[in-house]
């Protein structure tokens, strides 16, 4: 024994200093699990048998939580195909208000030309004044339309292959998403990158080490869900362990699992949908926001805005506001979101 008894430690271990040590163990992903108490204490093989399999309440399968890690990356695909459809969409309404504000620009010159006194002159030297009159309006008008709509038409076929990109995603990863929620849903025995899966806190009675059979000691395992890191690349690692703890602390050959579990660490590629769609529409956005200045058109903007505050509050994210945080979710892609969800549950469950 290299330390004394718990109550005997100066300060003596509380209940309350063994849960602290057992979360601590357990962060940042796992669920601490303490064994034993100031009343009792575990020798290894008891609090093994309380941990592992076959009798334990975690289990341990370093193929199958492998799986569950490349598995549950088919939904960061649909999350980014989501996040581009959203964005895309967003770009498409920027657009779709711009044709509209090009519309209306022309519109008001159409109506100043036709009270001016050139075309006073024009039409009354003319022998065909409908024709002078069709000509002279469609010549205005489609001057001004062609590339705006020409844009609009683009951003429409952009729109529509995200849309069947969104769904060929869908199909393609929702057997694995239907593999994860079917063999993944349990908790599995947290390792730290030295395979070390229990904590020896103290002893709870006697001299005894942990591994001798007549031990009582208050031990921690940590039970990881994967469910946890869902959508995000596999982490190499689900505990701090003894990471957590100052030098000397270090982990018994008996208290490690197998080295088989060990992978590359690597950045999570966490996804946030929303935020990623309106940070990356925002430049095209405001590029036709700028167009629609241009012309005098900017009432447009503020009426859709307006609409778009007063039937969803705060909620609404639009982009005129430059000290909007990039990280604000605006409502219309929240909206696609949902559906997007409800169509792979009701489809999963």
């Amino acid at each position: 024994l290299e330390t004394d008894v718990c109550s005997l430690q100066k300060p003596p271990v509380t209940q309350v200093k063994m849960q602290d040590q057992c979360a601590k163990f357990c962060q940042p992903r796992a669920v601490s699990m303490l064994i034993g108490s100031t009343e009792y204490g575990f020798n290894a093989g008891d609090s093994n048998d309380i941990c592992l399999p076959p009798n334990g309440v975690l289990s341990h399968d370093p193929t199958l939580l492998a799986n569950c890690g490349q598995w549950s990356q088919g939904f960061q695909e649909i999350e980014i195909s989501a996040q581009r459809l959203i964005e895309q969409l967003e770009v498409f309404t920027a657009s779709r208000l711009e044709h509209s504000s090009t519309l209306r620009h022309a519109t008001l010159q159409i109506q100043a030309y036709v009270t001016s006194t050139e075309f006073a002159h024009g039409i009354l030297r003319q022998t065909d004044k409908v024709e002078f009159f069709t000509q002279a309006v469609n010549q205005r008008l489609n001057g001004a339309m062609n590339s705006t709509q020409e844009r609009l038409l683009s951003e429409v076929q952009k729109l529509k292959s995200r849309t069947a990109s969104l769904k060929s995603t869908l199909d393609t990863n929702m057997q694995l998403l239907q593999n994860f929620l079917q063999q993944c849903n349990t908790l599995f025995a947290g390792t730290g990158s030295q395979q070390e899966y229990m904590l020896d806190i103290c002893s709870q009675s006697g001299s005894a080490c942990l591994e001798h059979q007549k031990a009582k000691h208050v031990t921690c395992c940590c039970g990881y869900h994967p469910f946890t890191a869902f959508g995000e690349k596999p982490p190499a690692t689900v505990i701090e362990g003894l990471e957590s703890f100052e030098s000397p602390a270090r982990v018994s050959a008996t208290r490690r699992l197998q080295a088989d579990e060990v992978q590359d660490a690597e950045d999570d590629g966490a996804v946030d949908i929303c935020a990623g769609a309106w940070t990356a529409a925002q430049p095209k956005v405001q590029e036709a926001y700028e167009r629609i200045n241009t012309v005098g058109s900017s009432a447009i903007i503020d009426s859709y805005h307006q609409t778009m505050q007063q039937k969803y509050g705060k909620s609404f994210c639009g982009f005129q506001d430059e000290n909007t945080d990039e990280a604000s979710l605006s409502t219309q892609a929240r909206g696609w979101f949902a559906l997007v969800l409800s169509a792979f549950f009701c489809s999963v469950l």
